[in-house]
């Protein structure tokens, strides 16, 4: 993503062993190539855990939010999200988790300041083989930038078509659109693999701050696979 004055400030995923655990960096990377800052950073009560980060946003003060999953190698327990300002600082990091539902992973979300909530991206899982929904959970920061960990007050199961159809079977990202204050799309991959001589669609999701729908859409090449 571009960095806030020159260059782009790169995510990773840091691969410190494939039985230990997996961290998150932020590296500031000047247009010459060199490297003005690279930090990693972890949860405090995730050490031993994957944190598998899934991409990064920039906010309109030229802070950074990055996050993902986190898998303690047994399942999955929920996201995390990391507030850095421009000179690599932590402003806060939290652990987001998400209920009532029966949710698989909990996907990189972001923090709009326009409202002071989180917003996360999941999908639920009505039936384990043909029908998965994009969900999108958002909960109340309430206390300054940093969001209410634990339960969440809202989850919204958002699809293409009819709902509970064996044909949603997908699993949902969030992006904010623009500078992220207004609304957001979501995009989500069909999890079933595709039979010779037919397609596996890409949906596309449009939902404004309050989880209203506004949109959706399907696209894909003949004959492909999307993600």
């Amino acid at each position: 993503i571009p960095a806030y004055s020159s260059g782009v400030i790169v995510v990773a995923r840091l691969n410190n062993g494939a039985t230990t655990k997996q961290g998150t960096a932020l590296a500031w990377v000047a247009p010459d190539a060199t490297t003005h800052w690279a930090y990693q950073y972890n949860l405090a009560n995730h050490a031993t855990a994957n944190e598998s980060t899934y991409g990064i946003w920039r906010d309109g003060a030229q802070n950074f939010i990055t996050g993902g999953t986190i898998d303690n190698f047994a399942d999955t327990v929920g996201g995390f999200l990391f507030k850095i300002n421009p000179s690599g600082t932590v402003l806060w990091a939290q652990h987001t988790g998400c209920s009532p539902g029966i949710f698989e992973s909990q996907l990189f979300g972001y923090y709009n300041h326009g409202n002071g909530k989180v917003y996360t991206a999941d999908y639920y899982n009505q039936s384990g083989t043909s029908i998965r929904e994009p969900v999108v959970i958002t909960n109340l920061a309430a206390t300054g930038n940093v969001p209410t960990a634990g339960a969440v007050p809202q989850a919204v199961r958002f699809h293409y078509g009819t709902a509970g159809s064996a044909g949603n079977n997908f699993r949902g990202n969030i992006f904010p659109v623009g500078d992220g204050f207004d609304e957001f799309v979501l995009t989500a991959n069909e999890q079933t693999v595709p039979d010779s001589g037919t397609t596996q669609y890409v949906t596309i999701i449009s939902a404004d701050t309050d989880l209203g729908y506004q949109w959706a859409k399907q696209v894909g090449f003949w004959n492909s696979r999307h993600r």
